[in-house]
Parts: C-alpha cells; structure tokens; sequence
C-alpha cells in the first residue's frame, strides 16, 4: 500500500467519525463523549498528516492510531448498535496494521515505543521548505481546529439555556429518544407579549431574521433586517412558509420555496418550524421573558450520513450557531429597545 493512500484513508476514517461523536452526544454526557471524541478525531487526523509529512508525529503515529481505534470503538457503541462498533473496530485494527507496516518497512528509523524495545534513531534535522512549513501549519491548524470544535461543541450546541430548559420535550413527539440536540436561549427585560410579534414576523420576505444579514446578502439572499413591527407580517398559520431565501436563489436549483414549514402556531407561545426546531416565549415576569429554541432529531447512524457528518461538524454545526445566536440576540435587541 502506497504511504500516500494509508494517510488519505485515516484522514477519511477520522472524518466519518465526526458523525459518531455527533450521534453520541445526543444521549450521553459531554464529560464522557468529549475526551472519547479528542482520541479519535485526533489520534487519526494526527496519523494520518504524520505519514503526509509531519516529521514531529511520525514516531508517535503507532499508538496515536491505537489509542483511537480504542476510543472509536467506544464512541461507536454509545452511538450506535453492536455492528456499528465492531465494524469500526475492525477498521481501526485494520488501519493500525497499515500504520504499523509504515513505521516498519517504509520509515525503519522511526522508533515506536508502543510495540517496539529497539533503540531510537533520531530522524535527520533537515531545514524544511517554505511549502513544508505551510503543509506542517496547516495540519497544526486543522488539528486544533477539530481539538476546539469538540471541546467547545456541549457550550455553543445549548448556549444560553439550563438543565431543566434542556429537558424539555417540546418539538419531540415520539417514543424514540432524539440522537440530535440542540437548545438555545436568551433573556429578554420585556414583556413575553412584546417578544411574540418579532418572532411572528420573521423570514426572508418580511423581517429577516435579525442576524447577520450582511453575510446573509453576501452569500445572495436578498434579507434586510427590519427594525420595526409590521401588522400584515403577524398573521401566520400552520403550512405557511417561512421563506430562507428569495425565489430563483442560486438560480432556482435548490427550488423556489426554500425555508421551513409552519407545523406549529400557537402564538403568542409556541412557533415550530419543520426541520429546524420549535421557539417558544416563555415569561419570567411582567417585564421579563425567555426566548428558547429547541432542536430534535430522530435521525440514526446510517451509512449515507457518515460521508457528510465532517461538513455538518466543520461548517453547518458553527455557522448555524453563528446564525442563530445572532437572531435571538438581535430579536432581543429589537423587543428591549422598543419597550423603552
């Protein structure tokens, strides 16, 4: 086997494992998942950039993969059923066997200590060129990049809520426990029937959606935050569509009515859009009220997900809490300036 290709399969390995840890966390603590996660993501990732050329780990590439096989067989079983880990178990040993004929037969010099009492033999102390420089920073980055996503994914997946607000079973009307999970929440100084009309008005074609939306016009969506309540934007009801981005987007090839469906409306409470979560107003006081977001998902682990979990854990999973936060946040701002 070509070193080139081993590396490319670890790498591929560790992406697909995104999906583990993301199913994981749906039902098992963080304190358990997290460290679990680290291991595997990490120990493949830093495997796989060691046989690409990263002189630093190469020694350490032997047990780097071991110690995330173990860990990814692990994660695996708290995601998922038997076959799912023994498949990934099986995976990883074969993986590690590739790592192990690498540091035997390709790079001799490479002492690892995990399976090995032979004495070291210090790898030579070459200058490294400009492009092994950007190749050794980019793989330290995409390295600490994956190390941060995990570690800060339990705080920005529930920012803003408690326990008890993340217990709740609004949105989820089913036997199966969800495997997908996320709850948002913000404090707003103003009565919970002032919060209601922001939220009633939302959507590409009438209020935006209070967030960034110079990113959003950047990206072609043609949304202008508005700043004031607008009678004819409050009158909704179960089946409307609350549009994401304006008819012919990207020129029409995601369809024209882009957005989620009105499943629920029971103002001034409750607001669930499909495939996207339930907002519900909930009030503290007479000035006071909560403004909560909950996301659930039945989805199970499924071959067809793992190919794409790495791009819902680098890019969907951030940009939607990007997103999101700044829409309860600016929904905030609107209803505490206007109680003023």
């Amino acid at each position: 086997m070509r070193p080139s290709l081993l590396a490319f399969l670890l790498l591929l390995h560790a992406m697909a494992l995104a999906g583990a840890g993301m199913w994981a966390s749906g039902t098992t603590s963080p304190l358990l998942v997290t460290p679990l996660w680290l291991v595997t993501m990490c120990g493949f990732l830093a495997a796989s950039v060691a046989i690409f050329g990263l002189e630093w780990l190469r020694p350490h590439a032997e047990r780097l993969t071991i110690a995330a096989t173990i860990a990814s067989a692990i994660l695996l079983r708290l995601a998922a059923g038997p076959m799912w880990w023994v498949v990934g178990l099986l995976l990883g040993v074969a993986l590690s066997a590739g790592v192990r004929w690498w540091a035997r037969c390709t790079h001799p010099e490479i002492h690892t200590a995990t399976l090995s009492t032979e004495p070291s033999h210090p790898i030579a102390d070459d200058v490294p060129s400009v492009s092994q420089r950007i190749g050794a920073g980019a793989a330290y980055g995409a390295l600490a990049l994956t190390a941060v996503l995990i570690v800060a994914r339990p705080w920005y997946q529930a920012w803003g809520t408690s326990a008890e607000e993340r217990a709740t079973t609004v949105g989820h009307r089913g036997e199966d426990v969800p495997l997908y999970r996320i709850d948002r929440g913000v404090t707003i100084h103003a009565n919970a029937d002032a919060v209601w009309p922001w939220l009633a008005q939302i959507g590409q074609d009438r209020a935006g959606f209070y967030s960034h939306d110079r990113l959003e016009r950047a990206m072609g969506i043609d949304i202008r935050n508005a700043d004031s309540l607008v009678p004819a934007w409050q009158d909704r009801r179960v089946g409307d569509l609350v549009r994401a981005a304006q008819p012919g987007f990207l020129g029409g090839r995601l369809g024209n009515t882009l957005g989620w469906r009105i499943s629920e409306w029971d103002p001034p409470r409750t607001l669930t859009l499909e495939n996207w979560g339930t907002f519900v107003v909930r009030p503290m006081d007479d000035s006071t009220s909560r403004l909560l977001v909950h996301t659930r998902s039945r989805m199970r682990p499924s071959l067809r997900a793992l190919p794409i979990a790495w791009l819902g854990f680098y890019v969907v999973e951030p940009a939607h809490f990007i997103m999101e936060r700044g829409m309860l946040l600016g929904l905030k701002q609107r209803a505490e300036r206007q109680r003023r």
